[in-house]
């Protein structure tokens, strides 16, 4: 499975509605995600959304190439958004995305 439901979540609520990425912003951050290529993804629509340009999982999808993303398909992208990525807040999706970056981060410094 590619990075967590949350991060999942996240992306599919900023793909599906991408003024919601302004509210993620600050509290996630490309390093947060634990699978890059999402992390990535994340970051890059941050820039194309802060241009003011189109942002939408079609847009990510034609762009995934140009990203150096490797290994995503098309159909994933599109089944992450679900009924259940809509269950809780983008704020809550970006909030569990931080916490378990937070988590992994003293496990590695515990190891």
């Amino acid at each position: 499975m590619t990075g967590t439901q949350a991060e999942r979540n996240l992306l599919a609520s900023i793909m599906a509605m991408p003024r919601l990425w302004r509210m993620t912003e600050g509290l996630v951050n490309r390093g947060d995600f634990s699978d890059d290529r999402l992390g990535i993804i994340y970051e890059q629509a941050g820039h194309l959304i802060g241009r003011g340009e189109s942002f939408g999982v079609v847009e990510a999808v034609a762009k995934l190439p140009e990203w150096g993303v490797r290994g995503l398909d098309a159909s994933e992208l599109f089944a992450w958004e679900t009924p259940e990525t809509y269950v809780h807040g983008i704020s809550e999706y970006a909030r569990a995305v931080r916490s378990e970056a937070v988590r992994r981060t003293a496990v590695e410094v515990g190891q």
